[in-house]
């Protein structure tokens, strides 16, 4: 991937600090986000395996019940 932007730094102000922490990034992008969406896409693909059990479950369900009251074809 190729970046075609320039960074800047513009210093406006002097902040005397004993033990500074630098934070990259802008909120959203970073590697948080990376890691939310990586398990919000394995989770709804666990949610529609559940709903897909779900229904299969069902299904044999009402077949079984249609046996027991003589209404399977």
């Amino acid at each position: 991937m190729e970046n075609d932007t320039e960074a800047t730094f513009e210093q406006h102000e002097t902040i005397d600090v004993d033990a500074p922490t630098l934070i990259e990034g802008l909120p959203g992008h970073g590697l948080v986000a990376s890691i939310t969406e990586e398990q919000a896409g394995e989770i709804r693909q666990q949610m529609q395996q559940i709903a897909e059990q779900y229904q299969q479950a069902s299904e044999k369900q009402r077949q079984q019940e249609d046996v027991r009251t003589g209404m399977y074809q």
